[in-house]
């Protein structure tokens, strides 16, 4: 029985070419597929055996033209046609690294897209959480305001009642134009000092002035920057 034979580097470079020719179709489906990670890392092993594959293939290719040069039945077209499938191969290979590149950019932006999205999203979380935090204290504040006005009218009722020797007195406060408050964070000081100065600061009943109040806070949504400024007032009408 004959030894075996050593493959020759033409044997050995057609193998070799078939590797190639199958990672390069390999590549060359998933330009189309939608990207992933898993597609991602696909393509990072499909590349890397690409690269092993195309520098073996070129040293082949070195070894069979240097046998071809020493084969006295080669000649020069046999010669172009060496190179000519060399460099066509290798125009392949750069096709199908570039189908790579292309794709990893479009993983890249694909990822940078769902980044802005996420963190779009988070902002709308803040503010409608913001809203929803000066929406609440708002409620409060009108909640404290009316229980303390249901707390001084019922002790006003009282008294009335068990009061019936001494005349009722009433404050007869001047007639001054007080602009109401609508909600503007703008306008909240300028109101409150006209309300302060007319009504507040008198010394009338606690239910008078709230009866002053009311027509004059129409506010219907909460205002930004109305924190601090509320957390003050809840305290002073407390």
């Amino acid at each position: 029985m004959a030894p075996p034979r050593n493959p020759t580097p033409g044997g050995s470079r057609s193998a070799v070419k078939g590797h190639l020719t199958r990672i390069l179709k390999t590549i060359k489906d998933a330009e189309s597929e939608a990207m992933t990670a898993k597609l991602d890392v696909e393509l990072a092993g499909e590349e890397t055996k690409l690269d092993e594959k195309m520098e073996h293939f070129k040293k082949l290719s070195v070894e069979c033209q240097k046998e071809m040069t020493t084969d006295n039945g080669a000649n020069q077209q046999d010669l172009d046609a060496e190179y000519d499938s060399v460099n066509q191969m290798e125009d392949e290979v750069r096709a199908g690294k570039n189908i790579i590149i292309l794709k990893r950019q479009e993983w890249k932006d694909f990822k940078e897209e769902e980044r802005v999205k996420e963190a779009e999203r988070r902002r709308r979380q803040e503010r409608k959480d913001d809203d929803d935090a000066r929406d609440q204290k708002m409620q409060d504040f009108m909640q404290r305001i009316l229980a303390a006005q249901a707390s001084t009218t019922s002790t006003s009722a009282t008294t009335s009642t068990t009061s019936t020797t001494t005349p009722a007195q009433t404050t007869r406060l001047p007639q001054r134009q007080i602009k109401p408050f609508k909600g503007d964070i703008l306008e909240w000081t300028p109101f409150w000092e006209s309300f302060n100065a007319a009504i507040h600061s008198s010394s009338i009943a606690a239910v008078q002035k709230f009866d002053y109040l009311n027509p004059l806070s129409t506010a219907t949504k909460p205002m930004v920057g109305f924190d601090s400024m509320l957390d003050r007032n809840i305290i002073e009408w407390s």
